[in-house]
């Protein structure tokens, strides 16, 4: 409208309405407004001027307007008018508020035992799998008889007959009508006096047979709606006092105390507590603390406070101090100092208090540069983490705090409600993926909904795929004529075998000129249910092993095997390790570290070892680019620091480069 009162291109619209008002003086201009309670403040103003306006260009007044506000925010028909009246322009005397009036259920009543015994019998679960009318007629055939309601053979119908004049039901509906009710009261409410688990089940199947209730008309029975909260970690903070006699004997550690998911600075126990960090790469434990001296900390707060004007100037807020948790590999990477766990003071215990071993990074650390203070950290953090010694993207810390973050929390969330959602009616097809099962999220940021709509794809294939690849590899390995021959390249055979074995649908993006169809085809020798005959398997598997995978699935294969933290190896579900028929091969071209690995199990375990110092893209796939590859396997060299540092002799770190490097090379790259 706004718009439309500017633009040349419309004033016809205008001009024409106008006369036609002229000429109708019993007509009015009807003006509605919707969920009209959001126009408030300035927003409501300027909506409130734009009518007026409108009434101006039209040349009349507010009697020859009809204004029509809806909404359901509002309980004071008095301050409805006046809302309408300040909106509209129109006389507070000129609106009539119309309200809605509840039907509620005339025979409500709560429930007996007996009735909570009825609802528990129905398997709802079964009733909703269960594709045939005959067979979910058969599972309510027992709460029908109770209801004496006689089957018609139509089980919605023949559910609304039994629940219509149901007194629970209509109790619950009566309860539920005029405001909100946490989900938890409602069993005790309806069936009062029946024990807790048969009340919740009960009243769980109410819910379930309620909603599905239809009459003729399709009238439903239940219009429910039931809104879900999820509230994220603001982070955790642990007892310093890993003696904490708050916490059970099974839940004792030699890290801390109790946990607690709220901000907190003292324990039950009388300790100090500090917000609990760990390392994202490999979980080593930390607590935030701050100071005011870095160089030499001695009073240490949990919190660091804010910027403060004083006389003589102003005083900042308190520098970070991490204080590593557990003792370190390396006795460079951090040094000792003892923590009073009552009053979190450094090196102040005095004998007549408690005291801990925490571990502090050193100033003169030969990895403290420039670049880890300001914007990649401060002085007191741990860069790079002091048992792992990596760090986070941009060189910044990789010890980080438990506050819920990102996209991949709001991905779980919307797995789990799809996989609590009962079934529809269809079957799984291509048009009704899931059998109906759907998840609608809104946002109120278009950059918000932008990022969230691929990442959410992104981990949804990702999640789907990580067990896909589990199963299929580990029913490969079963195979006594396939065990010894598959290898990485035979990832994306084994998740196309689990995803048709398993009925699990799987829609990669297609670049031009690929081609899923193994997917098809493999599908018409499968028939689900989570198994393959041998023969079968060995048959599929010399006509659909080599085929070339689409690059977007490529992809996400890569980052299922090789992510850093939710990998299959970061997630401890699986890890690279050489293939059955060329261990032995392999073990003769290594020769002994003396001190190190004489045996060959030792010597596996450091080619283990050396396959994980190798990072994401450096895994070859059939259909990957050749001079990419090439690119990266000759840049190998940083690739081994970490087993330089595990070789203390230097005779060691010699044979390991000259002769364990190029025959691990040649066995990685065939």
């Amino acid at each position: 409208l706004e718009y439309m009162l500017m633009r040349p291109i419309e004033r016809s619209i205008f001009d024409d309405t106008k006369a036609w008002l002229e000429a109708n003086p019993e007509e009015k201009f009807l003006v509605i407004l919707d969920e009209a309670h959001l126009y408030r403040g300035a927003g409501g103003a300027e909506v409130g001027l734009l009518i007026r306006r409108l009434t101006d260009r039209l040349g009349v007044s507010s009697d020859r307007i009809q204004a029509i506000c809806a909404t359901a925010s509002f309980k004071s028909s008095t301050y409805a008018r006046e809302f309408g009246a300040q909106l509209s322009g129109c006389p507070a005397d000129t609106f009539e508020p119309v309200t809605g009036m509840l039907k509620k259920g005339s025979v409500a009543h709560a429930g007996t035992q007996a009735d909570a015994v009825a609802l528990a019998s129905v398997d709802v679960t079964a009733l909703q799998q269960v594709e045939t009318p005959e067979g979910q007629a058969d599972l309510i055939v027992g709460f029908l008889g109770y209801r004496s309601v006689m089957a018609s053979g139509g089980v919605d119908q023949d559910l609304y007959a039994a629940l219509e004049a149901f007194g629970p039901l209509q109790l619950l509906v009566n309860e539920t009508m005029g405001a909100a009710k946490p989900l938890a009261s409602l069993p005790g409410m309806i069936f009062p006096g029946v024990d807790s688990d048969l009340a919740g089940k009960a009243f769980s199947n109410l819910l379930a047979l309620g909603s599905r209730a239809r009459a003729v008309d399709d009238t439903g029975l239940l219009p429910c709606r039931v809104h879900s909260f999820f509230r994220g970690f603001p982070g955790l903070w642990a007892c310093m006092d890993p003696k904490c006699t708050v916490v059970s004997a099974e839940e004792k550690n030699s890290y801390c105390g109790k946990l607690y998911s709220q901000p907190i600075k003292q324990c039950k126990c009388g300790a100090t507590c500090l917000e609990f960090y760990t390392c994202r790469h490999c979980g080593a434990p930390y607590a935030r603390a701050y100071t005011d001296n870095v160089e030499e900390p001695t009073s240490l707060w949990p919190e660091p406070g804010a910027n403060i004007e004083l006389e003589d100037g102003e005083a900042g807020q308190l520098e970070v101090l991490d204080l590593l948790l557990q003792e370190p590999i390396d006795e460079g990477s951090a040094f000792p100092a003892d923590y009073d766990v009552e009053t979190g003071r450094l090196n102040g215990y005095d004998g007549d208090t408690r005291s801990r071993r925490v571990y502090l990074r050193p100033l003169d650390a030969k990895d403290l540069t420039d670049d880890d203070e300001g914007e990649n950290g401060s002085r007191g953090q741990f860069i790079p983490c002091g048992i792992c010694r990596n760090k986070a993207g941009g060189g910044k810390s990789s010890v980080q705090d438990h506050m819920t973050k990102g996209d991949q929390p709001f991905q779980a969330l919307v797995a789990r409600q799809i996989q609590i959602q009962p079934p529809g009616p269809t079957t799984d097809d291509n048009f009704a993926p899931l059998r109906g099962r759907k998840v609608l999220a809104f946002s109120d940021s278009r950059q918000v909904a932008a990022r969230l709509a691929p990442n959410l794809q992104t981990y949804s294939m990702r999640d789907a795929l990580r067990p896909l690849l589990i199963w299929g590899t580990r029913r490969l390995q079963q195979s006594l004529a396939l065990a010894k021959r598959i290898s990485l390249q035979d990832v994306y055979f084994a998740t196309l075998l689990a995803a048709r074995c398993l009925s699990v649908r799987l829609r990669p993006e297609l670049k031009s000129g690929e081609s899923f169809d193994a997917y098809a085809k493999m599908g018409s020798k499968i028939h689900g249910g989570g198994s393959v005959d041998e023969d079968v398997l060995g048959d599929l598997y010399e006509d659909y092993h080599d085929r070339k995978a689409p690059i977007s699935m490529l992809d996400e294969l890569v980052s299922v095997l090789e992510d850093r933290y939710i990998g299959l190896e970061a997630l401890a579900l699986g890890s690279l390790t050489v293939m059955p028929r060329k261990k032995a091969e392999l073990l003769n071209k290594l020769p002994d570290l003396p001190g190190f690995a004489t045996t060959e199990s030792a010597k596996l375990l450091l080619v283990g070892f050396w396959l994980r110092c190798w990072r994401k893209k450096h895994i070859w796939f059939e259909g990957m680019d050749d001079d990419l590859w090439q690119r990266q396997v000759h840049g190998h060299s940083g690739k081994f620091k970490l087993v330089d540092k595990i070789l203390q002799d230097k005779n060691t770190r010699a044979i390991f480069a000259q002769q364990w490097v190029p025959v691990l090379l040649d066995a990685f790259t065939e």
